[in-house]
């Protein structure tokens, strides 16, 4: 049965939550990658290296982004935002590989073969528009 979650659902779900799908796209495509992420104060940080997912996003800094958790075919929850990508740097860069660090602290492995990260490869993908 679909129903519209509250905001407080969209908030357990993105806390409880470690990976989603970062969309962004140029004037020739459209992708969809796999990100590492932490939600935190309303913000998702998320983590990744350079590579194609960064030069697009360094042009049009526009994303969306998905989480789902699945139970079965009839019970599951999706969450899409859209909002700006924000590449962080110094102390902002490092407050968000701490926030990931803690959030990846909470589950079992192989999550934790995940760290260590770097406060070159931080980033939170989506601020709410």
């Amino acid at each position: 049965m679909y129903r519209d979650m509250t905001s407080e659902e969209i908030d357990q779900l993105l806390a409880s939550t470690p990976y989603g799908h970062l969309g962004c796209f140029t004037e020739e495509k459209i992708v969809v990658l796999p990100l590492a992420f932490a939600f935190a104060d309303g913000v998702i940080y998320g983590h990744t290296y350079e590579g194609e997912k960064m030069g697009i996003i360094r042009k049009n800094s526009r994303v969306c982004f998905q989480i789902e958790e699945v139970e079965d075919p009839n019970h599951w929850s999706s969450v899409m935002v859209w909002g700006q990508f924000v590449e962080l740097k110094g102390k902002e860069a490092m407050t968000a590989v701490k926030t990931i660090v803690k959030h990846f602290s909470h589950f079992k492995e192989p999550w934790k073969d995940f760290l260590p990260l770097s406060p070159e490869s931080a980033s939170h993908p989506a601020r709410s528009e």
